[in-house]
């Protein structure tokens, strides 16, 4: 009888044995799982972070860029202000010539109608000389 209940207890501890060892052979497959979880993820946490970096930069070289740009487009529009200046003021001169050039047409026509006229008496009093 203590034989069968040694027996019996040593079959138990023998079944706890294997359980337990059942066991941390689960916790260890579990652990090695984990941990190459964890290195999987730290991998991509680090290449997360790598592209991070490079778009940062990227992100500064374009605000350089933007910043480059604008001051491009700054001078461009001073430019073309300074042109639209120059076109008006030539504008208004060639306006200022044409209004005179009017005039001394004018003038001429009405100085050549005057010796026209003047050429018209003179013929008339010629004849009135002859005469």
């Amino acid at each position: 009888m203590v034989k069968t209940k040694l027996e019996q207890t040593l079959d138990e501890l023998e079944d706890n044995l294997d359980r337990e060892r059942r066991k941390k052979n689960e916790e260890e497959k579990q652990r090695r799982k984990i941990e190459g979880d964890l290195k999987i993820t730290q991998e991509i946490v680090s290449e997360m972070e790598r592209a991070k970096k490079e778009l940062d930069q990227s992100v500064q070289r374009k605000e350089r860029d933007i910043v480059d740009l604008n001051g491009k487009l700054g001078e461009e529009q001073n430019a073309v202000s300074k042109l639209t200046r120059g076109i008006k003021e030539t504008q208004g001169r060639v306006e200022e010539m044409e209004e005179e050039l009017e005039a001394e047409r004018q003038s001429r026509a009405k100085a050549e109608r005057q010796r026209s006229d003047l050429a018209r008496e003179m013929e008339e009093l010629t004849e009135r000389i002859e005469e």
